[in-house]
């Protein structure tokens, strides 16, 4: 089911009145990292950024998160684009990461290819989740 609307409360407000309000998670924040889904439980319902209604659920395996320096930047607009150690592909986010002091990105590690799940200041040991 695609939903129009061109943000994310104009699709909820749309699922709201398709009667399909009790099927939606109240969420307090926009999820946009990976991270951010991991408290949640299996079977949570959300809306994809295309307006399709989907229900989490947890994988069985753990990947691993390792911290990787990020080598360099580029802010444009709003946006930056960086790359970090290792990885040839450039990650994106909605804001800028030196005036937060962020020098490190947590990578997932899946069969997938790396996913970008957090952003933070220090280096961290590598640890396991489930995504």
């Amino acid at each position: 089911m695609g939903l129009s609307g061109e943000t994310l409360p104009d699709r909820r407000l749309q699922l709201i009145s398709l009667g399909k309000k009790k099927e939606l998670y109240p969420l307090t924040e926009q999820v946009n990292y990976l991270r951010q889904m991991y408290k949640y439980k299996t079977g949570t319902n959300f809306i994809d950024s295309l307006g399709n209604l989907f229900a989490y659920k947890k994988s069985s395996g753990l990947n691993k998160v390792i911290a990787r320096k990020i080598v360099s930047h580029c802010e444009i607009d709003n946006f930056t684009v960086f790359l970090v150690e290792g990885i040839y592909q450039p990650f994106i986010v909605d804001y800028g990461l030196k005036e937060r002091g962020i020098y490190y990105a947590s990578i997932m590690e899946t069969d997938y290819g790396p996913f970008l799940y957090d952003l933070v200041k220090e280096y961290h040991e590598t640890y396991r989740r489930k995504i």
